[in-house]
């Protein structure tokens, strides 16, 4: 079953009840060009862990309400994340707060997902952060880079700018004893000893229907087809990051020519000065005017998949030990 921790749904204004005992909570200056639009005072949100954003929208065709939340609505069962089990029950805490109410299965049925953040905590079968330093040694494509955050965390991402899916790894435990105040006072912190999340952000619609394999209707994804999904989301989009051909193992130096052994090691040279990250060897061969020769991008891919699995041979085995645990998660 696909889970997610967060969820940003849409659905018709004619599923609110009473909307003007409600009204005051919210921002009534905030204009579009597209649209007059209501936004709930940030002020009452601080005081409800969860809700991340309401917003009423005055279009020409239908006037709609925009929902971002997160599982800390849940507050005890925080650690459940939102999913088809336990999305009445976030429904149910959102109205709730007393800032907005609303037709809940009119809202099950009909709202549409707009962006949504799927993941999977796994129990980490070693320390979390030895696991996300070895994790940090996955074989991306070279279109990707990877970033770390003080080795707790990393993510994994197109392009800073880019709207593709963000995959992010992190010691959930530690997490919450950092920010306490972001955590449900009444969830038991016991449920994330050990927990290793895995998150992947999507943000548009093309990689909600590439991932979660689910197609539109009436131009929109329905929340309902989202929350029954049998795509596993965090497993796809790491398939998708990871190279996708195998790399050969190189000819040994003593069937080298002399010319093979200096290309050869030339390029574990160079591999070894950019600490195997494929980012900075990416770099190196602009630099040197090889990126665009794709033989010559190709070998030193190859080689540096070659050496890292030589040298993190143990890491490669920890990544798919995390692969194997996020299959059965999804069980």
């Amino acid at each position: 079953m696909t889970k997610f921790d967060r969820l940003k749904i849409q659905f018709s204004a004619e599923y609110l009840n009473e909307w003007d005992k409600y009204e005051t909570y919210y921002d009534h200056t905030r204009k579009s060009k597209k649209y007059d639009s209501y936004k709930l005072v940030k002020g009452y949100l601080d005081d409800h862990l969860g809700l991340n954003h309401v917003l009423y929208k005055e279009t020409d065709t239908e006037d709609l309400i925009d929902i971002e939340f997160t599982p800390k609505i849940l507050r005890e069962n925080y650690f459940k994340l939102i999913s088809r089990d336990t999305i009445r029950e976030c429904l149910e805490n959102i109205i709730k707060t007393g800032l907005i109410d609303f037709d809940i299965d009119s809202v099950l049925l009909n709202s549409r997902v707009l962006s949504l953040d799927a993941t999977c905590d796994i129990k980490s079968p070693i320390p979390v952060n030895d696991a996300i330093l070895a994790l940090q040694y996955i074989s991306i494509n070279e279109s990707y880079y990877i970033r770390d955050h003080n080795r707790s965390n990393f993510e994994i991402y197109y392009g800073a700018a880019d709207d593709s899916p963000r995959l992010k790894f992190y010691n959930k435990f530690r997490e919450i004893k950092r920010f306490p105040e972001k955590f449900p006072i009444d969830c038991d912190k016991k449920h994330f000893e050990d927990i290793l999340r895995v998150e992947v952000e999507i943000r548009d619609f093309q990689s909600i229907s590439k991932y979660l394999k689910i197609t539109k209707k009436d131009g929109y994804f329905n929340l309902q087809d989202v929350l029954n999904t049998d795509s596993k989301v965090v497993l796809e989009v790491i398939n998708t990051f990871t190279m996708k051909k195998d790399f050969f193992i190189s000819k040994s130096p003593t069937s080298m020519t002399a010319a093979e052994r200096e290309k050869d090691e030339h390029m574990k040279n160079v591999i070894m000065q950019v600490d195997y990250d494929i980012n900075k060897l990416m770099l190196y061969l602009k630099m040197i005017k090889g990126f665009r020769n794709v033989k010559i991008k190709n070998r030193y891919i190859n080689k540096l998949n070659e050496l890292r699995f030589s040298k993190f041979s143990e890491e490669f085995n920890i990544l798919n030990e995390f692969k194997d645990l996020i299959e059965k998660s999804y069980s």
